[in-house]
């Protein structure tokens, strides 16, 4: 009885204050304070004391992954006449919430419950709620009072992206012209998660150099110029890119080799899309941009990456086509140069088979083979020499010879490390390190760096069909020529050489008996 005359006491002397308010002055905001501190009619206050100096405050809530507020969450704001409080009120029905400075790692707190919220503050040096006792807040705070002088203007027309695949807790963007002329204090500024590790920076003028860093030292890249908006740049890959809008979004598109090459070498073409609607299908294919004429090099399939072996000299544009399980398509292109090797002096290694990394058979004969290039001088001779070691670091005696191959007994288990020389009548030296694991059951075969669905395109038109089989009978019986390409191709069953069994096999396949 005595608390219930308690309460009554106590909600009549609130409703004394609200109506002295009201007559004293029109205040159109009323802060109504209680013992647990202020009291919001729409939802609940929530308040963060900005203890490691996030440079914005965000408050992110939730119900499940499908009704939240939208990674980072909402600015908060700053409560008036301090520096560091900062508060928000959190709609009624959400009953989960964390802080954060639009970031993750440091710059964000665990999950919280807002109903432990209640009249009280929390510190995220400290991860504890403690009673608040500052200044009462106005409710329903319709724009954030956090300064606008952190954030350069958002215009919206220059705009650069940071693919975080590096998995850095928080991104900045440092930009400058000179050492009076930058967009902030090191480390710049704070870029803005847009999910899926894509973060973003509103460039406020024509900057010329740009750094991203994780907000020190230990995590940066290196001095770059600009190359304007609209691009995206892979902190693990450190590769610039179009930043792509489409519903199937291509993040990267590369070669192992830069432009130009040489004909006759391995060429690894590699992309990554990501689409809402769930998996994604490849396709690649080259165009000779004199010629005209298209080669597909893999069909729509779950692999990203492919290896292109060109066999002519020319301009081509290499392109990929991607789509989803929704429709959803998209296309990507690139220049590459191929250049002809028969003038060129200095030695070229094309090509080295088994592949690098591959596995061999322990206790067997390994056969290293080269496909190398150029030496056009003197002697047009080229020399090659060969540097295995051993799981316990022992090497063989090497020396030169007109060798193109090597033979080794792999007869330890573990990683052989085999070092390839090629050198010209002139001297002129060049070389490649490529390594082998020997294990139990391995193949010691080549491997075709084609996709399976590929194999079997002889006449490279982009279908597999009988004329391929009469090109294969046809260059059996010494009819017809193949290039290094479409020997690969040619080789349906991937034993390491081409006879009747791989037109057979092909034959087979077409009438759906294998």
């Amino acid at each position: 009885m005595i608390k219930s005359m308690h309460r009554l006491t106590s909600l009549i002397l609130v409703v004394v204050l609200i109506l002295s308010a009201f007559c004293a002055s029109g205040f159109s905001v009323i802060a109504v304070t209680s013992d647990d501190g202020p009291v919001s009619a729409g939802g609940n206050l929530v308040y963060l004391q900005n203890t490691k100096n996030w440079d914005k405050v965000y408050v992110y809530y939730w119900i499940d992954d499908n009704d939240n507020a939208g990674w980072p969450g909402k600015l908060m704001n700053l409560v008036e006449g301090t520096t560091d409080i900062y508060y928000y009120e959190v709609p009624a029905k959400y009953p989960n919430l964390l802080f954060n400075g639009g970031g993750n790692g440091d710059l964000q707190t665990g999950d919280l419950k807002v109903s432990d919220a209640t009249g009280k503050i929390y510190d995220p040096s400290t991860n504890k709620w403690s009673n608040y006792t500052g200044p009462a807040v106005p409710t329903n705070p319709e724009v954030s009072t956090q300064p606008a002088s952190t954030d350069p203007p958002v215009t919206g027309d220059n705009v650069v992206y940071c693919q975080n695949d590096a998995g850095w807790s928080s991104v900045y963007c440092y930009m400058w012209n000179s050492e009076n002329d930058k967009n902030k204090a090191w480390p710049g500024e704070l870029m803005e998660n847009l999910g899926e590790d894509v973060w973003c920076y509103d460039v406020p003028k024509n900057y010329g150099n740009i750094i991203f860093n994780s907000g020190s030292d230990a995590n940066k890249t290196g001095d770059m110029t600009y190359p304007g908006t609209g691009k995206i740049y892979n902190n693990k890959t450190n590769i610039w890119d179009v930043f792509d809008t489409n519903p199937i979004r291509i993040s990267g598109f590369s070669t192992d080799a830069a432009s130009p090459q040489y004909k006759g070498i391995n060429i690894i073409i590699t992309s990554n899309a990501k689409s809402t609607a769930g998996e994604v299908s490849y396709q690649y294919s080259v165009t000779n941009t004199l010629t005209n004429q298209t080669i597909i090099l893999s069909r729509y399939g779950s692999a990203n990456t492919v290896v292109w072996i060109p066999t002519v000299a020319g301009e081509y544009e290499i392109t990929v086509d991607v789509k989803d399980i929704a429709g959803n398509q998209n296309q990507r292109t690139m220049s590459f140069s191929i250049a002809d090797d028969s003038n060129v002096v200095k030695p070229i290694i094309k090509s080295v088979t088994p592949y690098n990394k591959d596995e061999i058979e322990y206790n067997s004969k390994v056969t290293v083979s080269v496909n190398a290039g150029g030496g056009n001088t003197g002697t047009k001779l080229l020399f090659y020499k060969y540097i295995v070691t051993d799981p316990d670091g022992v090497r063989n005696t090497p020396y030169y010879s007109l060798n193109k191959t090597y033979q080794f007994t792999a007869d330890k288990f573990g990683t052989y490390t085999v070092q390839v020389y090629v050198q010209g009548s002139d001297n002129q030296t060049v070389s490649k390190t490529y390594t082998y694991t020997s294990l139990t059951g391995a193949s010691t075969r080549p491997i075709n760096p084609y996709p399976q669905d590929s194999l079997g395109d002889v006449d490279l038109d982009g279908d597999v069909n009988i004329k391929d089989v009469t090109e294969i009978q046809l260059y059996l019986a010494h009819y017809r020529t193949f290039t290094d390409e479409q020997i690969v191709f040619a080789d349906y069953d991937c034993d390491g050489d081409v006879n009747v069994k791989d037109a057979t096999r092909i034959q087979l396949v077409l009438a759906n008996m294998a």
